[in-house]
């Protein structure tokens, strides 16, 4: 609900992801996943990740999102985060009036170069980057109390059954 409320994606609603810090790990949206109507079948939950070697360790049924290094690296640096949003908005991207929040240079997404840049631009600008020329991310410390519900009711179960 949040990038249909918030009118992110717009254009293309299987861009983008939601990262979930939980138990160990994060859970976080299979690649092209409909960010308006996310099913659990869509959902993954990635163990591990090696940044060196850029490797991940999931359970799920999809392929999980490009971003996974991003939110790996961004719920180590920031303990306090539990949630990190990635999207796209052409009117963000390409503004110059955003050019503070833009990483320096385009990093190839899903690498760890780009999860770096993207982190280290978090840190400077406290909360809000974007990558150049591919997208915004932005970091949440907690779920709304309707979001926080269903996962609560909903993911334990499915996760169980992994």
């Amino acid at each position: 609900m949040y990038f249909k409320e918030m009118k992110l994606n717009d254009t293309d609603r299987v861009a983008g992801a939601i990262a979930i810090r939980f138990r160990n790990g994060v859970l976080i949206n299979a690649s092209r996943t409909d960010k308006y109507n996310i099913t659990e079948d869509r959902i993954c939950y990635v163990e591990k990740y090696i940044p060196k070697s850029n490797e991940i360790y999931w359970v799920g049924t999809h392929t999980p999102s490009s971003e996974t290094a991003v939110a790996f690296l961004a719920f180590q640096d920031f303990p306090f985060a539990n949630i990190l949003l990635h999207f796209h908005d052409k009117r963000m991207t390409y503004t110059p009036q955003l050019t503070q929040y833009r990483t320096d240079k385009y990093v190839t997404y899903g690498t760890p170069g780009e999860a770096k840049a993207i982190v280290r631009k978090l840190k400077e600008t406290k909360n809000f980057a974007i990558a150049h020329g591919h997208g915004e991310f932005s970091y949440r410390f907690r779920l709304s109390r309707s979001s926080r519900i269903y996962y609560q009711n909903h993911l334990n179960d499915y996760l169980e059954q992994l």
